[in-house]
């Protein structure tokens, strides 16, 4: 689902027949950043894995093909949770540096 926003960061559409730059799977500035950032910063904290580790603890009684599915589906949960915050605060950097005249 394409939010109205996404459309202002997408530099993968073709204008006057050329793509002005190809963001391979990215398609968007925000996704390329967060994608870096994600890739460059240990999110693996002690705080993460704790939680990683309840979760186990509440599956555990679960027969391991169904716990996998649901560690997958908690996961890309998580990701998208994420990736939508650090889009949101990359918006709100932009509006406050606008605002600011920066």
């Amino acid at each position: 689902m394409e939010r109205k926003n996404d459309r202002l960061f997408d530099l993968s559409v073709k204008d006057d027949n050329r793509s002005v730059i190809d963001l391979g799977r990215h398609g968007t500035v925000l996704g390329m950043l967060y994608d870096a950032y994600t890739e460059l910063n240990n999110t693996e904290t002690d705080d993460v894995q704790q939680a990683f580790k309840a979760l186990y603890e509440l599956l555990d009684h679960v027969h391991s093909v169904d716990a996998d599915e649901i560690i997958n589906a908690v996961c890309d949960l998580c990701r998208e949770h994420e990736k939508a915050g650090f889009v949101n605060g990359i918006q709100v950097g932009i509006r406050l540096a606008q605002e600011a005249n920066i």
